[in-house]
Parts: structure tokens; sequence; C-alpha cells
């Protein structure tokens, strides 16, 4: 993704690091702290690098480069830390990147369509034993053809697609 080449470009690791803990220089060059993502409270745990852009840390073995830090830290997922990461060093991010959050918006409104059709089949779940708490969770959701609609999450908890099951009465 050229938006992440980007970020690793102008992005600077110390600068986002510096936010969350005190770092120190070493006489390699590189940096040490305490490492913010576990709360580390040695100081000669967590590493960054300056010059290759990218940190590690020795008791919980997190790293990566800014974009993971980002995702660690903030516990966002990877288009949200490259969102936050573009509005701070103020980069126009591709149309690829608003485009697939688009996809996920326009699943997520097509749920809500489903889920507030969600009495053609209640019934049906609660007789299959799904108790109303589970049928909220999950999201169950109806089709105009009154079938089932089940809808499937990433990691994250955004919708990536659905499936659909025709029922019967019984």
């Amino acid at each position: 993704m050229k938006d992440a080449y980007l970020i690793k470009q102008k992005a600077d690791i110390l600068d986002i690091v510096s936010d969350y803990t005190d770092l120190e220089r070493m006489p390699d060059g590189k940096y040490r702290g305490c490492c913010p993502i576990h709360n580390g409270d040695n100081k000669t745990q967590f590493i960054v690098n300056a010059e290759k852009q990218d940190f590690f840390c020795f008791s919980c073995n997190a790293s990566g480069s800014i974009i993971d830090f980002v995702m660690l830290i903030d516990k966002v997922d990877y288009h949200d830390a490259i969102f936050k990461l573009s509005e701070k060093y103020n980069i126009k991010l591709s149309n690829d990147y608003y485009d697939s959050q688009e996809r996920f918006f326009g699943l997520e409104q097509q749920l809500n369509k489903y889920v507030n059709k969600l009495p053609i089949v209640k019934d049906y779940l609660i007789k299959r034993g799904f108790t109303e708490e589970i049928i909220a969770k999950i999201k169950f959701g109806a089709d105009d053809n009154s079938n089932l609609i089940i809808p499937i999450f990433d990691e994250y908890g955004r919708v990536i697609s659905f499936t659909k099951r025709t029922f019967g009465t019984g």
C-alpha cells in the first residue's frame, strides 16, 4: 500500500514514541526507554532505531514500524493507524485508502437494514435455542426473501461479508 510507504518515509518514529515514553540516546545511535506498550519499568527493555524507523521490546516482544507502534499503543487497526499518522504528518492519503473505508461503511449500512428486518426470523432463532442476547450480539438479520442473514466480522469487529441461510418452520 503506497499510503503506508509514504507514512514510513515522512513520519518519525522517535517523535511518536516520545509522546508515550522518555527515550535516552545510546552510544550506537539507538534509543532506549521503558516500553509504553506493556507499561514496562526497565529502561533497557525497549529499543527504538531511528535510522531503520522501527522498535523492539525485549520483555513483551512487541516490534515493528511506526504503523505497528500506533496500532499497539492506541489499540487501533491498520487503517486507523494509517489515518492517525496521516493526520499528524499532514500526508494526503490515496483514493485506495478511502475506497476501503467506504466499503466497510457500506457493509455496516447493509447490516443495519438486515437487523431492522430481524422480526421476520426472530421466532425461528428462538425456537432453535438462541437467546435474545445472543441474537443481538451476533447481529442476525433477515432479507426481503425471509432468509436468515449472518454477518461475518474481521478481528476488529468490522463487517466484511454476509452469509445467508434459508430457514424453515421447524
